[in-house]
């Protein structure tokens, strides 16, 4: 009897503590993707991927990075750095865009075409809202939107449909608002000429 009343004990008080940890929990911030973290230097990003670099030009026989920048984004001090070399979430190698400007990490854009299964989509959702919490989600005729916020970061996931309303790409991106809000502001001015 003892023993019984001991057990209901530390099952309710388990219970209740983990209830209190899901209550309470609070979200992780968004610092970036993988080894990348928003704010980083292009030599800090290449210090980071050095191994994966090493591995992939002795394996693929080219360069892990390329230097991507279009020339309009030059003018108001952005660098593109780009690589098909890195695995994602779902699984595939896929053509990711590191964006900088003034030689700060401002947003990483992941680019994921010929998805098999939307059940990998649906398992990539969830990780996202384990660690971010809930998404706004905003459904449409493409495809599915899917962002979250914190402080000035922000993740989106852009799911597409092809003619078989199946998934037929993914795109992740990763951005500092504030960097973001610089970008704008420059590429108003360049426009504004």
């Amino acid at each position: 009897m003892r023993c019984e009343k001991a057990l209901i004990g530390f099952i309710g008080v388990s219970m209740a503590l983990f209830l209190a940890s899901q209550v309470f929990a609070q979200p992780a911030p968004i610092e970036g993707w993988d080894k990348a973290k928003l704010g980083m230097s292009v030599e800090e990003l290449k210090e980071s991927y050095k191994e994966e670099a090493k591995f992939f030009e002795m394996q693929e026989g080219r360069e892990f990075w390329k230097e991507t920048t279009p020339p309009e984004s030059k003018v108001i001090g952005c660098t593109r750095l780009s690589t098909s070399g890195l695995k994602t979430s779902l699984g595939a190698r896929s053509d990711i865009d590191f964006w900088f400007i003034d030689d700060k990490l401002w947003d990483i854009e992941i680019h994921i075409a010929n998805i098999f299964s939307s059940e990998k989509v649906e398992q990539f959702i969830r990780s996202l809202t384990r660690r971010y919490g809930k998404p706004y989600e905003e459904p449409d005729i493409f495809g599915d939107s899917y962002e979250w916020y914190r402080k000035n970061r922000r993740i989106m996931v852009w799911t597409s449909y092809d003619s078989e309303e199946k998934i037929s790409s993914v795109d992740v991106f990763y951005t500092d608002g504030e960097l973001n809000e610089l970008w704008e502001k420059r590429y108003d001015e360049l426009t504004n000429k």
